[in-house]
Order: structure tokens, then C-alpha cells, then sequence
């Protein structure tokens, strides 16, 4: 597959974000938890959906609706970091408190079907992982 490296590395963490917690991902890339992560041979990405404002009727059958200006700006925004940074993976559905499950399901088919990875983590856009401690207990599990 296109997207997966070489030798796959062996974790993959999906970072779930919303699209408007910017400031959570910068603060994350700014103490140099990504670095970390990357000198281990750990690949991560954070995962956000669809920019949806709150309160949307998102079921609502109304035809032609289209999305709003603060909507638009957000995935401009977006895509101008994902350009920057390239650590995000977008989903194509609400990024809703609803679709959390759905999100968590992505990030593990992420890992799997496009990085390769052995192992997968999820975990929150304001949480640097102790890649040592995460380290060490996959090779504890994997010398059982």
C-alpha cells in the first residue's frame, strides 16, 4: 500500500482531536511529544472529522444545506495546518461527541489497513505519551 512505510512501524497512536482544538495541538507539538514519539519509530497522526457547529441539525433531512461560514473558515484553517504540520488525518464524517465510536473504529482501521502498524493506541489531543513506559510494556507483553 501507498501509505505504508517500508518497514511499518510497530505502534501507531491516533491522536483524536476536534477541529477547532488547535491550541491543544500546538501546545502537544511545541513540548516535542511528536519528536519523541518519531526518534522511537512511532508514527502518529491526530484525527479529526467534518468542522460542524454546535448544535448543528446534523439529522435533519433538509436538502440543500450547506455549511456555514464559521464551518468553511475551520476547514481552511485545517487544511492550512495539515499542510504545515502533516501529522492530521481528516475523516469524513461529523466531528460530533456522537461520533466518537465511529472515530476511535477509524483510527484503529488507520493503523492497521494504511500504516501497518502492530500495535494501536488512541488517545486525547492534550496527552504526551511516556514512550518509554509504552515501549517498555509492549516488550513485556511480547516476551509473554
Amino acid at each position: 500500500h501507498p501509505d505504508r512505510a517500508k518497514t511499518p512501524p510497530k505502534v501507531f497512536i491516533g491522536f483524536s482531536s476536534g477541529p477547532a482544538y488547535f491550541h491543544n495541538r500546538m501546545h502537544w507539538r511545541q513540548k516535542g511529544c511528536g519528536k519523541e514519539l518519531l526518534d522511537a519509530n512511532i508514527t502518529y497522526a491526530f484525527v479529526i472529522g467534518v468542522p460542524t457547529d454546535p448544535g448543528s441539525a446534523l439529522t435533519a433531512h433538509d436538502g440543500g444545506v450547506k455549511a456555514s461560514e464559521s464551518e468553511v473558515h475551520l476547514s481552511k484553517l485545517l487544511l492550512e495546518e495539515s499542510m504545515k504540520y502533516g501529522d492530521i488525518v481528516f475523516l469524513p464524517m461529523y466531528d460530533t461527541y456522537l461520533s466518537l465510536k465511529d472515530k476511535t473504529l477509524s483510527i484503529i482501521q488507520h493503523g492497521y489497513h494504511r500504516v501497518g502498524a502492530k500495535y494501536i493506541m488512541e488517545a486525547d489531543d492534550d496527552v504526551c505519551i511516556n514512550t518509554g513506559e509504552m515501549l517498555a510494556s509492549i516488550a513485556e507483553h511480547e516476551s509473554q
